[in-house]
């Protein structure tokens, strides 16, 4: 179950806390600027769209995932 206070949490994310989620998650170069919670899908995770700066320094967006291990309740964050 995911209880109400983890819904407050996990909707309100940063575009910071969610870089270093992906890299903890093995993105090492990757950096958000702007981040915005858009719903949580089917299989329970929260979805995200963010936005970033491209190798030809255009402003992309893109969508990141986070949800919570049931073992270790550490939050993880992946595309």
């Amino acid at each position: 179950m995911v209880l109400a206070e983890d819904i407050e949490i996990l909707s309100t994310l940063s575009a910071e806390y969610l870089t270093e989620g992906i890299r903890v998650a093995g993105y090492k170069g990757d950096r958000f600027i702007t981040a915005k919670f858009l719903g949580i899908t089917n299989s329970g995770q929260f979805c995200y769209t963010v936005t970033y700066k491209a190798l030809d320094q255009c402003i992309e967006r893109t969508k990141v995932f986070v949800d919570v291990d049931p073992e270790t309740g550490a939050t993880r964050v992946d595309y």
